[in-house]
Formats: structure tokens, sequence, C-alpha cells
């Protein structure tokens, strides 16, 4: 089930000092008792690449999924609420996608799941592992929207 689907923006870091603003496709879905985040890289053009700023844009993107559950847009585990509980670092998946023909040297699709490191307030030291759009869609049940 699709929970969320926008752009998302954060403050990227670069070359040198300072931050610019960079973005995201950002889409969330909910399958199988974890929520699954899609990070799309929008491109050279739109800032901090998604793998630079994968741990930080996780614990964004994982701190925006529950701010908006606590506003209660939508609800996680089930419509009783006994059975809703806080989203769990352990329940988060986080991919990273890189459309194909946004960089030239990628003509097709990628996907790396990311896992990480909870040290309690936010995500850290990625590792990435490629996964094939199979696997993906497997993973939050419905085809790639």
């Amino acid at each position: 089930m699709v929970l969320i689907q926008e752009l998302f923006t954060w403050k990227g870091q670069g070359k040198g000092p300072g931050t610019w603003n960079s973005k995201c496709y950002l889409q969330v879905f909910y399958n199988d008792g974890r929520v699954i985040a899609i990070a799309s890289d929008l491109g050279p053009e739109t800032g901090t690449s998604i793998t630079n700023s994968a741990a930080a844009l996780a614990t964004m993107a994982f701190n925006y999924v529950e701010l908006i559950r606590g506003r209660n847009l939508f609800s996680f585990f089930g419509n009783n609420p006994t059975e809703d509980r806080i989203l769990s670092p352990s329940d988060f998946v986080w991919i990273e996608r890189y459309p194909g023909g946004v960089y030239k040297d990628r003509p097709m699709d990628t996907f790396d799941l990311v896992s990480f490191e909870w040290n309690g307030k936010s995500f850290i030291n990625p590792a990435w592992k490629p996964l094939q759009i199979e696997t993906v869609e497997r993973l939050i049940g419905e085809p790639i929207p």
C-alpha cells in the first residue's frame, strides 16, 4: 500500500563549506509489517545525491513518516488503535533508486537496499546491496509506480 509519494527536500552537504537545497522523489509503502521507503535520485542538478546523504536522508524520512502518522493521516499496523505502535527502525527499509537515464552511466533503473545501524536517534554506517526490480516489487507488494 502506498503511503507517501512526493518530492522530498533537505539541506545537503557538498564539496566545500555550507549546505544547499537538495531533493529526491520519496515513495513510502507499507507491506507485510514493514515500511519500505524508496528514494529516487533526480540527477546531478538537484543537490546532494541520495547516496552521499543516505544515513541523514533515511533518518529524516523515518522521522517524517512517524510525524505524518502521528497526525493520524494513516496507520501502519491496522485500523484497531490497540494494534498500532511506534515505527521501529528494524521495520523501516531504505532503498535507493537511480532511474535510468538520469545519469549517463546508468541507462537502466538501478536499486540498492541500504542497511544501517541505529544509534538511538539516527541511522548510521550505511551499507549497500544491489537489488533487482523484481525483488523491490516483492518488498513493496506491488509494481513500482
